[in-house]
């Protein structure tokens, strides 16, 4: 094996290693440059080791068998493994362990298949490389990640970052295809040539793997659809329970202007008999009778007072005290429809959550504006012991109604979203930026 050669089809290998990495990430714990020199700085290490390995392997006997060949060949290959996987996890990926493992056996799969299907076409092993190999591992990188970059990227964000449902399974499953990916890779460089036989397990476990992947992605678009249409759902409730308090509104006015006259008859027979306590003890039960008609106004926020009223019609209903605090205005500053996924969310989470309480259920809400921002306060009495998972709340018999709604719709502001519960008392706070002000803390972190 030509050293030279060797050396530059690792930094080939490398090379795409970093972009591959700075592309994959939904959400990262830094800015994109600190992340593109955290990929960079774990892949200098990686070839570090890599040639410091090769330098004392080849200092020995230059007569080396097939198997310490293997044998070396595989520890570099287990050596990128675990240290980019480690790197991924926890210095660069804000998702959670099962999510990060899928990305990363999802990337090492296609690593793989990429390895393959060069070493098929060139019949080069064990590092070795000429221009045509280079070119070639270049040709197949730039086919997938173009694409990616174009048409995908957003959307595997999206779903990455999305699905909850069957994650554990799907993530194994994708673990499995990696592992058998390698097994497959050390056999086919182990055994070397490219006879009939050979070519047609390479192929036939490429389209097991087409297939296996499609239908992984199939299942987290189905369950992204899911979760679009139970938001779509909540939307429709919400208009729905908005156009029956209109109805009743309507309703109550037709009844007020034509009992009103009945009512003037009773306060003019109290003047006749000169009975002034008995006009003002009428006039108030007259104002408490006309006051329970119509709803409460919460804010002269149309949207949040929709959402406030619905809720409050539930928490009715189910014995539940509701209480507020609001202190806005129009908030032209978050679109409607991300304001009504993000507090009717939170407010469906704390009814759900009122259910589990064993002492008096209260749900209170506290929305205020400052300067650019948008600040949403929920608490409500809860059971005594909440399971959080790396700060998001879950359930020991099921998951959260609409977290990843939440954390999604306040990251297009640049908020933040925090999660509590101390005492029976469970708190969620989430601010919101002016989405001016998001996008501009945004291109920040990218400079």
């Amino acid at each position: 094996m030509n050293p030279i050669n060797a050396l530059i089809t690792n930094v080939v290998n490398n090379l795409f290693h970093i972009i591959w990495f700075c592309n994959l990430v939904p959400e990262t714990k830094y800015g994109k440059k600190k992340t593109a020199l955290i990929v960079t700085g774990t892949v200098a290490v990686y070839q570090l080791l890599a040639l410091a390995g090769y330098y004392l392997y080849s200092s020995q006997d230059s007569a080396r068998e097939l198997p310490e060949k293997m044998a070396a060949y595989r520890a570099g290959y287990l050596l990128a493994v675990v240290l980019l996987g480690v790197m991924f996890y926890f210095w660069i990926s804000k998702l959670d362990v099962v999510k990060s493992l899928f990305i990363i056996a999802v990337y090492y799969s296609l690593w793989t298949l990429i390895y393959l299907m060069v070493s098929t076409v060139t019949g080069l092993h064990f590092g070795g490389g000429n221009l045509w190999m280079w070119s070639l591992r270049a040709v197949l990188n730039l086919a997938f990640l173009i694409p990616y970059r174009l048409f995908f990227r957003e959307r595997f964000y999206r779903m990455c970052k999305g699905f909850r449902s069957g994650k554990g399974l799907i993530t194994a499953l994708a673990i499995f295809a990696f592992f058998n990916m390698s097994l497959l890779l050390f056999y086919y460089d182990v055994m070397g040539g490219n006879d009939p036989i050979r070519l047609f397990m390479l192929i036939s476990f490429y389209c097991f793997m087409i297939v296996v992947y499609v239908l992984i992605f199939r299942y987290i678009a189905q369950s992204d659809n899911e979760q679009r249409l139970r938001q779509m759902k909540s939307h429709e409730e919400l208009l729905q329970s908005q156009m029956d308090s209109y109805a009743k509104l309507a309703e109550n006015v037709r009844q007020t202007r034509h009992d009103f006259r009945h009512h003037n008859t009773v306060v003019m027979e109290y003047a006749k008999k000169g009975d002034c306590q008995g006009i003002l003890d009428y006039l108030q039960e007259y104002e408490e009778r006309e006051t329970e008609k119509y709803a409460v106004i919460f804010t002269s926020n149309h949207i949040v007072d929709t959402v406030l009223s619905a809720y409050a019609d539930k928490c009715r209903k189910r014995g539940i005290t509701f209480r507020t605090d609001i202190r806005l205005d129009e908030t032209p500053e978050v679109l409607d429809y991300d304001m009504v996924t993000i507090l009717a969310n939170i407010l469906e989470n704390a009814v759900n959550g009122c259910a589990d309480a064993a002492q008096e259920c209260i749900v209170e809400v506290q929305i205020r504006q400052k300067r650019n921002k948008l600040i949403l306060v929920c608490r409500n009495t809860c059971a005594e012991h909440i399971l959080f998972e790396d700060g998001i709340p879950k359930s020991a018999d099921h998951e959260g109604v609409g977290v990843d709604s939440i954390l999604s719709a306040a990251a297009r502001y640049g908020g933040n979203v925090d999660f509590s519960a101390k005492n029976g008392v469970f708190t969620c706070r989430v601010i919101l930026n002016d989405r001016k002000v998001g996008e501009a803390g945004k291109a920040g972190k990218t400079a």
